[in-house]
């Protein structure tokens, strides 16, 4: 795992935009609770862009992901949100969950 430039709050779990730029970000939410929902929300200072659930109809993994390309300004900060009554899972440093994202050029 790599924070270059340390624009991510590995504490907070808070990307702040150190410049002007197109951004690519990307997340993967894994659960494995039977008939339950499970899902995420990215978003972008307070507003939601995007939200991502299913419902686990096995009693197995359920997987959601997805990939979302923004503008930012510099100090515009984004992350991820579980919605009221969501959960994902996550077991030691199996990295299930993940949430990234890169600078594609600055403007």
């Amino acid at each position: 795992m790599t924070n270059i430039g340390n624009a991510y709050n590995v504490y907070s779990g808070f990307f702040s935009a150190p410049v002007n730029g197109v951004y690519f970000f990307r997340f993967n939410a894994m659960d494995d609770r039977k008939s339950h929902h499970m899902g995420v929300a990215l978003h972008k200072n307070d507003q939601r862009v995007l939200l991502d659930y299913a419902w686990n109809h096995w009693d197995d993994h359920e997987h959601v992901s997805n990939g979302v390309i923004l503008e930012l300004s510099q100090g515009d900060v984004v992350h991820m949100r579980l919605p009221a009554g969501y959960r994902v899972t996550d077991w030691d440093t199996r990295h299930f969950n993940i949430f990234s994202g890169f600078l594609l050029f600055p403007m």
